[in-house]
Order: C-alpha cells, then structure tokens, then sequence
C-alpha cells in the first residue's frame, strides 16, 4: 500500500510504517492499514517514488494507493472511487463551495464505484459490520452484549463520529457520546477525567490511545463486505494488466 498521510510527523520519504508503530510518527490510518494487513505500507508524498520503492524491496505484484484518485502523475490501472452511502456527495460542489475535490463527471472514467450501507443501481455495496470489542491493552475479546450493562463513555475521532455512535445506539448499547476531530492526536488528559467505567472507541481511536491504554479502554474493528462478483472483477481486471503494479 502507497499512502500519503498528511499527519504524519516524517521528514524522510519514501518511509516504511512499522507495525504497532507510533501513529503520531506515521499517521493513524497508515498504521491501521498496517496492522491489519499485515502488507508493506509505505508513506511518501511523491507517490510514484513510493511506488517503486515497494517494486524494488517487497516484490509486489499489486499496489494499493490509499486515496489515490487525483495523483494523475501516479500510473494506474484499475481506479476504485468509494463514497459514503448516506451522505454521498453533499451539494455537489467542489471545494471550496462543497465537500468534492473533483467534479461528479469525474466518476464517469472510475472502474467501480463502492458505496458503503447503501448503494444506487451502479454502484457496488460494501455492507460494514462491527466485529468483536478488543481489549486496546491486552488485545483480549468480548462480544457488544458484554457492555450492556456497563457505564459507557463513547469516543469518536473520525470524519463522521455520529456513524459510529449510531451503530452503537442500533446495538442497543446506553453510552455517554464525545466527539473529537478527524486525526485528533490524544493525550492521557483527554480521557482520563472521564468517569464512566467503560471507554469504547474506533480502531482509528486506538492506534492513537495504546500508548497511554488502560485495562477499561476497548475499540470495535469493523469488517467489510463485498459481493462475490466484485472480487472476482477484480481478479479479473488485474490479469489482463502488464505493469506488474496497479
């Protein structure tokens, strides 16, 4: 995977993201990615560079580009847009009139379009489900039901916080609900002062909050659906390519 997280706190590029590694260092969603793909994860703002960077050191045959859509100096493939389902495009305007960075022409020369939840007739739906809590401390598991009972105070720093709120509440959870920015970078202050008795956050949060972790802070990982079909168009896309990237 190519990223280029803007909050990342690297002067030297192309930099590989270390596993566990400190998010404010190499930036929240670069670390998540990492951990859970278990795939070389490099950040480097000249993404070409990046590109062969992964080429020359970790033998891929495929490349990601986290958020890649607008680095045309970047080769490409296959071009995936992905779009919430619920808020999808806003006014329709680019910035700074609206939400776009790109006009909705743009989408006319995508391969795919994925919305997730909810999705029109040419769109491809990606359903997003909550796994299990996970223990930010010890990694340790327990099912949503196991919270049911609990005191709850409800942490969010994401693009939309109240979608994961939302989810909690269709999970007939009972929380106290605190919102934070996108790539809001936490200190120990931040959360310690609160009083419920369970902390529950995105993974997002998490990758942010180990370092100063207690026993009673969990996230819940979400999981990613696609159908069957979309798979196998990918497959199928990616062997008719000769770069030998994507």
């Amino acid at each position: 995977v190519i990223s280029r997280d803007y909050t990342a706190a690297l002067n030297q590029f192309p930099t590989l993201v270390k596993p566990h590694g400190n998010a404010i260092t190499f930036g929240d969603e670069p670390v998540m990615i990492a951990n859970r793909t278990n795939c070389p994860v490099v950040i480097d703002p000249n993404r070409s560079r990046g590109v062969q960077h992964l080429i020359n050191n970790y033998q891929c045959n495929v490349i990601i580009s986290d958020d890649g859509l607008q680095h045309y100096a970047l080769d490409r493939d296959i071009e995936i847009a992905v779009v919430d389902g619920h808020y999808r495009y806003g006014n329709q305007h680019c910035l700074p009139a609206g939400p776009l960075r790109e006009p909705m022409s743009r989408l006319k020369h995508v391969d795919w379009i994925v919305a997730n939840n909810q999705a029109n007739p040419n769109e491809i739906l990606m359903e997003v489900n909550f796994g299990q809590a996970v223990n930010v401390l010890d990694q340790s598991t327990q099912s949503l039901d196991y919270f049911q009972d609990k005191s709850i105070a409800a942490i969010a720093g994401i693009g939309y916080p109240d979608k994961f709120f939302t989810a909690l509440r269709q999970k007939g959870l009972p929380f106290n609900h605190y919102r934070f920015n996108d790539h809001y970078q936490y200190q120990p202050n931040d959360i310690y002062p609160l009083k419920e008795s369970i902390i529950l956050m995105t993974e997002k949060d998490a990758v942010k909050i180990r370092t100063f972790a207690k026993d009673n802070y969990w996230y819940i990982p979400i999981t990613a659906k696609l159908p069957k079909d979309f798979d196998e168009g990918i497959l199928s896309a990616l062997s008719k390519h000769k770069h030998g990237y994507t």
